[in-house]
């Protein structure tokens, strides 16, 4: 605000939460005095803001590079995999109307070649129903507690549960059937099962594990019997599997309201109790029974492998004749010794069939992918008076859609550095980034990953122009697509080799894992892999026992300090490995038992799952060490034992490397093999076992360098980035400290200008007052 008194002008002015009044003596506008003086001051705050633009510039233009390399990165890795450049494709042709009755894709183990197919019969599931009537009331209770077991699985009911009740436990079982209720008629509620996968070996299995027979009053299986597993023409039979036949068969199977009851083997009298009895306990009472043994009966616990796990088998054989089996509050039934047949069956589980080549192959599901190698088949409809031609050729178009997506990223990226460090001779000026070291180092290092010489086995190489691509005056990339599409045609797997990573091991027990782009190239002659000590499993072995020995002390092992199991005198070695890996699978330890024979002898083994000192067999005994056991466990009763598992030892061309398990990796900094990461799997110790070549393509070695330039800590433009905000973060601490200087001179200035404001009009009030008493004395003079 200003004002003008006699010709002076006057002005209020704030700076820095002070008030002055400019001009109040002098006259002056010193405000204006002020600013022009700090302008001149603050000068380099703008040279500053001038340089931080730049930078700027410079780093919008690092950052628009390094996406633009992360593009390139991920056509790179997208031609990486030689077996990209395998791939086939397969058409179907010969159907009349409609869409094919199957759908077939090639992968790269396909042949190119032509096949005549029928598709025959699709695969169906299984369908079956309650009986009509059975149940009135889907919501009414049943009034039928104990247990069924459906596909193996068992499910277990109460007096109060209702139709609806049973559905949502047989869903919730996982026994692979879907249940659903259908109510038909004002009092007729039927259960529908429907097998959750198709074909033969996937039909319904339906037991009623208890006396109430459920499933026969509800019309799903009938009441007649038969033999379930018939063996040697109905001369033996087996029972269902079990995990463990030393437990209870209740235990074993889940069964709340275990069956008992007095059963006929071969018109034999047998009680037996599912409540109290294992496998191994109904073998010993069958072979026990004196009449039973009259009638050449006898009885065994057999054993098969399924599914990775040990199964365990009731087996009756009768020496001569059939064997009759009667059963009794479905007894045998719950055992899986006798079955009761679908009584209301909607639809037959089916297999798909079909003709290839004029030979008929069957599946149990309409997806096959084992019947041909390298297709996978998908039938849709049954067609069988279509002959269908099933053409597998080579598939250039997806190959060469990913090189032309990777040319077209190498360029883009190449012409946004060339505008970057373009330079206007018109002008003298150049790019943002011209003359910019970390921005010419990569360009230079893109240029040696796509034109440098690839090594395509032990004695030749290759180069990219001599598949048509090749590169013009500006370092771009020029496809001969013609040429190109010949040598995918002709030479898929040169091409692979040529972008992608090749590892070769000339021993089956080297396996290549992976690399990282730490790791080099090898030579002509590979890298030798040294073992000095092959992965073993961590593994506890018994005491020698001659060829066909029986255990001579009961004795309880316990592994892991939670799961004991007793092993009885007068077992075999093979009966008590039987015994221990049921154990382990129904406690679900990662053991496992075999018996080995070495020299007429043989030992008890258990070992671990898993390889390496990672994992180890934990056990102790109930008997001293020399009590005449196993030998097994500590020294002394109740003591633990650990067997630890060793780790692979071994060298990479002489270099160390450190193991795991079986799987081996070369150790950081190494000189040629840092990062190359292979399993193991000798058995044998101080050996050379072989050597591995690695080659690695163009689109492998320009992703390893891309990771290398965009590495967080060591890369080129990272550090290039880096290095830009940080100066960009001193100019501001630059222009702060500017600032701050101007304000104290601007401050300073304020100070003296007020300092000569007051000294004036000080000297304006002396002037005043001496003028009046000048003019005082004049009048009183007068």
């Amino acid at each position: 605000m200003s004002s003008s008194v006699a010709g002076i002008t006057t002005t209020i002015s704030n700076v820095s939460g002070t008030t002055y009044l400019d001009g109040l003596a002098s006259g002056l506008d010193t405000t204006s005095i002020i600013d022009q003086l700090a302008e001149i001051q603050s000068k380099p705050i703008k040279r500053l803001e001038a340089r931080k633009t730049a930078l700027q510039e410079k780093l919008a233009a690092y950052q628009s590079i390094n996406a633009s390399l992360g593009a390139l990165q991920l056509a790179a890795k997208d031609l990486a995999t030689p077996s990209q450049f395998l791939t086939r494709g397969a058409t179907v042709s010969g159907y009349s109307t409609g869409t094919a009755p199957l759908a077939v894709s090639a992968s790269s183990e396909a042949r190119t070649g032509t096949h005549q197919v029928v598709v025959e019969q699709l695969a169906q599931a299984q369908r079956v129903l309650s009986g009509a009537g059975a149940v009135a009331d889907a919501d009414a209770a049943l009034n039928a507690a104990g247990d069924l077991r459906i596909n193996g699985k068992t499910v277990s009911l109460t007096a109060g549960d209702t139709l609806k009740d049973l559905r949502d436990k047989i869903n919730a079982a996982g026994a692979g059937v879907d249940a659903d209720v259908i109510q038909v008629a004002e009092g007729d509620a039927r259960l529908v099962l429907t097998a959750q996968q198709p074909g033969v070996e996937n039909s319904i299995d339906l037991v009623d594990g208890t006396g109430s027979n459920l499933l026969q009053k509800l019309g799903l299986v009938s009441a007649e019997a038969s033999l379930k597993h018939p063996l040697a023409g109905d001369a033996s039979a087996q029972s269902d599997g079990v995990a463990n036949s030393a437990l209870d068969v209740a235990v074993a199977l889940g069964l709340t309201i275990p069956p008992a009851g007095t059963v006929l083997i071969a018109g034999v009298s047998l009680t037996l109790d599912l409540g109290s009895d294992s496998l191994e306990d109904l073998r010993d009472r069958i072979n026990q029974s004196e009449e039973l043994q009259a009638q050449g009966v006898s009885a065994s616990v057999v054993s098969e492998e399924a599914g990775g796990k040990t199964q365990y088998r009731l087996q009756i054989d009768k020496a001569e004749g059939t064997l009759t089996l009667t059963d009794d509050n479905n007894v045998l039934s719950t055992l899986g010794l006798v079955q009761h047949s679908i009584a209301n069956e909607q639809q037959a589980a089916c297999d798909a069939r079909i003709r290839v080549d004029g030979v008929t192959v069957t599946r149990s599901t309409n997806s096959m992918d084992d019947v041909i190698d390298g297709l996978s088949i998908e039938l849709t409809r049954a067609a069988p008076t279509e002959t269908l031609t099933l053409t597998v050729a080579q598939d250039t178009t997806s190959a060469l859609r990913k090189v032309q997506s990777f040319a077209s990223a190498y360029n883009s990226l190449i012409d946004q550095i060339a505008s970057a460090q373009a330079y206007d001779t018109e002008t003298e000026s150049g790019g943002v980034l011209f003359g910019d070291a970390a921005i010419l180092n990569l360009e230079y290092g893109l240029r040696g990953t796509i034109s440098n010489p690839i090594a395509m086995s032990a004695t030749t190489s290759d180069t990219l122009a001599s598949i048509g691509i090749t590169t013009d005056a500006h370092d771009r990339l020029v496809l001969e697509t013609a040429k190109l599409t010949q040598v995918l045609t002709e030479d898929p797997s040169r091409v692979g080799g040529l972008f992608g990573l090749e590892a070769e091991s000339d021993s089956p027990q080297i396996e290549f894992i992976s690399s990282t782009r730490a790791t080099a190239t090898s030579d002509a002659s590979g890298y030798l892999v040294h073992i000095t000590q092959a992965a073993e499993r961590g593994t506890a072995s018994s005491r020698e026992y001659a060829a066909g020995a029986t255990l001579t002390a009961t004795e309880t092992l316990t592994f892991d300090g939670t799961s004991p199991v007793t092993l009885e005198a007068g077992m075999t070695l093979r009966e008590a490995a039987d015994r221990l890996n049921g154990w382990f699978q129904t406690y679900g330890s990662a053991y496992e038992a075999t018996v080995v024979s070495e020299g007429g002898h043989e030992h008890l083994q258990i070992q671990h799952e898993q390889y390496g000192s990672a994992y180890a067999v934990v056990m102790s005994s109930s008997l001293d060490d020399g009590a005449g056991g196993t030998g097994l466990g500590g020294a002394t009763a109740g003591s633990t034992e650990t067997y630890w598992g060793k780790d692979v030892a071994a060298t990479i061309n002489g270099e160390a490397a450190t193991g795991r398990g079986q799987v081996l990796t070369g150790d950081s900094g190494n000189a040629t093999t840092d990062g190359l990461t292979l399993k193991i799997t000798t058995t044998e110790s101080g050996v050379d076992l072989g050597r591995v070549s690695v080659s690695k393509g163009a689109a492998r070695r320009l992703s390893e360098y891309i990771s290398f330039a965009l590495d967080t800590e060591t890369g080129s433009i990272t550090q290039g980035a880096e290095s830009l905000t940080k100066s960009m973060e001193s100019i501001d601490d630059d222009i702060d400290t500017v600032e701050g200087r101007v304000q104290r001179y601007r401050d300073k200035m304020q100070a003296k200008f007020q300092t000569m404001e007051t000294a004036l009009a000080k000297a304006q009030a002396l002037q005043q007052y001496m003028s009046g008493q000048i003019s005082a004395f004049t009048s009183s003079k007068d």
